[in-house]
């Protein structure tokens, strides 16, 4: 019996060695995963089913899929651990903090979330007081000073704390207003008004409509301080109207005819929560002739269509996507498909991701770039990563900023143009037809042509001056002629336009508006620059009415009083009038969009100092600046430089020996061969046509005939 247990032995411990044998070294336990919180407004779409929580699934998905993150060799999966910041349907602080608590001790230090305000500042201020440091990226909540009152005050505390998305409150105040400036002037010339005696611009009422919440209070306070709102909306902006509406207010009615009362075509609203879905709704339900433009949470939602039954048609919201648009084009349009793709598995049907689902996206694969460059998951050493990291994200180059306001979205665009480099950036986008439209920047492919207005469409504005030139294309004029100066331009916009253009021979200095204000008032009631026969008819046309364009003298009539003004000024010029050197020629032209107009300016050469070189201009120009809201303003204006004026005969004809200041028999032989050409003819040489007639004739002779001898 011992025996045949020894032998059992045997051959286990055999076996055993054996097995051992064939062992390559000790056993490796897998690598452990990065866990990352997602923590944000759960009940609410932004977190589910198309907000952050899904946006963060879809980025760990692909990540573990094509094998996991880097870290220093060793690859690790991605896990995350979800968390409620408590906002809905009721706010609750200490829950929120516990939220994240609860998220450290599983085992979080990165964490990414916080959709509003009010939660965030308090998660934010328990996840940097935990033993080991969390590192948290703000996705939802804008305010300024979650990062400003915190980062570059105690720099070693909150070294932890980034923000991945939005771009913050100042960006969006100065991108909302940039865009209503931008609409407004070139709502201007259609909608404007002088709604007070003497008012410098014509005027476009606004309204101003905010939730009364923490964050949209500075925001209602800068719109609507009359000492501070004209540098922000411009000039032709006058809130007639301005109030606050309590968070989730169901009934807005009574504001919605106080809008309508002040006569608003613009109303500048900014909304967080359900209030937001409502006033679109009701709001479109007036078909009142205005339109809504501002900041509304919850009109990113592709629900907010169905919601509002259609009936937010038109309006226009700070988003940072569109439907679909390929914002970075490869990536954006690629991360909205397979974001559809996975929420159609997931739920049965598609859908859209909104600016959380972004912010979550772009912040795993932020922190995924930052601990493979850093090599570790030690948060010291990503978070050096993070602040001189710079990747392409699915709204532009995204970085951190590293002054001023450290640590938050890095944002150097806000205006109509987004040039290279392209950082991330808040866009202004209007919904058509179901879908969110990207209306500014203006400049990129995917840009939709101009805001829409309810019953109208406000077509962009944009003529150009297309083609200029003196003498059929002459680099050479004559002394004491009268050269024609050709100059085409063509309104490139969708609207008809009523606009001047000025021909200069020298550095233009146009009559400011304050100016041409003053010379309307003197008679100028076209504002042509002149006081002349045209003006003093057309106030005799309107005799009798109170049309105020023709009531010089702004007594409510138009009489005998207003001819008398502007008979006894009959003459002046508004050049001489101030001082300013006058143009070769102005034109008054009403131009519809897509049309084009060729125009002759005589320029009289008698009084220029022969032998020198000179510049025309020309300028499409409205009210002393060029074409209001003109979506390419580089267009309007067009030089013809370095234009010779010699003496009268002086050309000679060879290209390659021009005005010798001598008027001899070669200059006459040289008109001589080319005789009897014209303009466009392949000998025609425009520089000897000394009467500036486009064809080469006898009179062309004789003139240099009779200045043979001369110098």
């Amino acid at each position: 019996m011992r025996r045949k247990i020894g032998f059992i032995l045997g051959i286990m411990l055999s076996v055993f060695l054996i097995s051992t044998m064939f062992k390559t070294g000790p056993t490796q336990a897998s690598p452990e995963d990065i866990k990352i919180g997602i923590i944000g407004p759960v009940g609410l779409p932004q977190w589910s089913p198309a907000g952050m929580k899904e946006g963060a699934e879809l980025a760990a998905a692909e990540i573990n899929d094509a094998g996991g993150v880097n870290v220093g060799g060793t690859y690790r999966n991605i896990t995350l651990v979800e968390g409620d910041e408590n906002s809905y349907p009721s706010i609750d602080i200490a829950e929120a903090q516990a939220e994240v608590v609860r998220l450290y001790d599983e085992g979080c230090r990165i964490m990414i979330g916080g959709f509003r305000t009010e939660v965030t500042g308090p998660m934010i201020e328990m996840a940097m007081g935990l033993e080991e440091p969390v590192i948290f990226l703000i996705n939802g909540a804008s305010p300024d000073e979650l990062i400003s009152d915190r980062v570059p005050v105690n720099y070693s505390v909150y070294k932890y704390l980034f923000r991945i998305m939005p771009t913050n409150l100042t960006t969006h105040l100065y991108t909302l207003a940039g865009f209503n400036q931008y609409v407004l002037a070139s709502l201007a010339p259609i909608y404007g008004e002088y709604l007070w005696p003497d008012a410098p611009n014509p005027q476009i009422r606004v309204a101003v409509l905010t939730e009364e919440l923490d964050w949209t209070l500075p925001m209602h306070q800068y719109l609507t301080n009359p000492s501070i709102y004209p540098s922000l909306l411009g000039p032709y902006a006058n809130v007639t109207y301005a109030d606050r509406v309590p968070e989730g207010a169901m009934d807005l009615s009574s504001y919605i005819g106080n809008i309508i009362s002040s006569e608003a075509r613009i109303v500048i609203h900014v909304f967080y929560g359900v209030a937001g879905i409502q006033f679109s709704a009701q709001w479109g339900a007036t078909n009142v002739n205005a339109s809504l433009v501002g900041i509304n949470t919850m009109a990113q939602l592709q629900s907010h269509w169905e919601y509002t039954g259609g009936l937010c048609e038109l309006e226009t919201i700070i988003c940072h996507f569109g439907t679909r648009t390929p914002i970075v084009p490869g990536l954006t349009e690629v991360f909205w498909d397979n974001f559809l793709d996975y929420t159609e598995q997931k739920y049965g049907t598609p859908k859209w991701p909104t600016s959380t689902a972004f912010g979550a996206y772009n912040g795993i694969y932020t922190v995924k770039e930052a601990i493979e460059a850093a090599g570790t998951t030690d948060s010291d050493a990503v978070v050096s990563a993070l602040e001189t990291q710079e990747r392409m994200s699915l709204n532009g180059i995204a970085r951190f900023t590293a002054s001023s306001i450290p640590h938050d979205v890095f944002c150097n665009s806000i205006g109509p143009t987004w040039p290279s480099p392209q950082y991330t950036r808040a866009f202004m986008v209007q919904w058509v037809a179901g879908k969110l439209e990207v209306v500014w920047p203006i400049d990129q492919p995917y840009s939709k042509e101009f805001l829409s207005f309810p019953g109208e469409l406000c077509t962009p504005h944009d003529v150009a001056v297309t083609d200029l030139n003196t003498c059929c294309g002459a680099s050479a004029v004559h002394g004491g002629s009268i050269c024609n100066v050709n100059v085409t331009v063509e309104n490139q916009g969708g609207s008809t336009e009523t606009f001047d253009i000025f021909v200069y021979d020298d550095d233009p200095v146009f009559p400011t508006f304050g100016q041409k204000e003053i010379f309307w008032s003197m008679g100028d009631v076209n504002h042509d620059g002149y006081i002349n026969e045209t003006d003093a008819e057309l106030i005799a046309d309107h005799f009798g009415s109170d049309d105020p364009q023709y009531d010089i003298n702004a007594d409510g009539d138009v009489d005998m009083e207003d001819i008398v003004i502007c008979a006894s000024n009959a003459g002046l010029d508004i050049w001489g009038y101030f001082g300013l050197p006058p143009p070769v020629g102005i034109y008054i032209i009403t131009l519809a969009g897509g049309n084009s107009s060729n125009m002759v300016f005589s320029w009289n050469t008698t009084d220029l100092t022969e032998y020198e070189s000179y510049n025309l201009t020309a300028c499409a120009q409205m009210h002393g600046a060029c074409i209001l809201g003109d979506v390419n303003m580089a267009d309007n204006t067009l030089i013809y430089g370095d234009v010779l004026v010699v003496h009268e005969g002086d050309w000679k004809g060879d290209p390659t020996d021009g005005p010798d200041g001598k008027v001899r028999v070669d200059d006459i032989l040289a008109i001589a061969l080319i005789f009897g050409t014209n303009c466009g003819d392949l000998e025609f040489d425009p520089n000897a046509d000394i009467n500036c007639d486009t064809k080469i004739r006898v009179d062309d002779i004789l003139a240099t005939a009779l200045q043979f001898g001369w110098g």
